[in-house]
């Protein structure tokens, strides 16, 4: 969304807060009143500075403009939540020219380990909670699939994350505890057991709430 500020970023503070999920408290003319996801506070202290497009939480002293918002949450910088925070509103539409390289024979990989049933239950619980529907996917599965709201939070719908963003879900995850070992990508939608649906060049996909 362009909310016609002297910046150049094609989105606002309210889209990075949707992004977040932030537990709205109160709104006020130009500002909105959240819980802190910094500090962990849950008492509306975190004030969004809708006109200016800044945060600051008035319990723990955090604040800054909306890329250090998105950055702080998921520790990256304020290059990559710009990057992130694009490809998840679906608003920058066009990648740039590249060449593409000569594909290298592949390399063999060693197999680890098998993992339990029970960790690479918590490892994929932990990493669908970390994935969104980005508006785009909600209404081509609203409008093209005929799915309603509660059908689409029913069947878990999420937004494949783009190659990019899977390094950084993946640094999540190891800072979350969780052991991440090497397996093609494709592994991604077979283990988690979802269904793939095009949707504008990205992915729209069902996951169980439980896998």
């Amino acid at each position: 969304m362009n909310y016609g500020k002297k910046h150049d970023l094609p989105f606002g503070i309210m889209d990075v807060a949707g992004l977040l999920r932030l537990n709205i408290r109160r709104r006020a003319p130009g500002q909105v009143y959240v819980d802190c996801p910094i500090c962990g506070d849950r008492r509306g202290k975190m004030n969004l500075n809708t006109a200016k497009d800044l945060w600051r939480c008035n319990y723990c002293g955090e604040g800054g403009g909306m890329l250090s918002l998105y950055a702080k949450v998921y520790g990256v910088s304020n290059s990559d939540a710009y990057r992130e925070i694009c490809d998840a509103l679906a608003v920058n539409g066009f990648s740039p020219d590249y060449t593409v390289p000569e594909k290298a024979a592949p390399t063999e990989v060693e197999q680890s380990d098998a993992t339990s049933v029970q960790e690479v239950h918590q490892t994929l619980s932990m990493l669908l909670s970390m994935l969104t529907l980005i508006p785009a996917h909600r209404t081509h599965l609203q409008s093209v699939r005929g799915l309603s709201d509660d059908e689409i939070t029913r069947f878990g719908f999420k937004s494949t994350p783009p190659p990019f963003l899977c390094r950084s879900l993946t640094n999540r995850l190891v800072k979350a505890g969780c052991r991440c070992r090497v397996f093609p990508a494709s592994m991604w939608m077979i283990t988690a057991a979802g269904r793939s649906n095009s949707t504008s060049g990205h992915q729209a996909s069902s996951f169980p709430s439980s896998v």
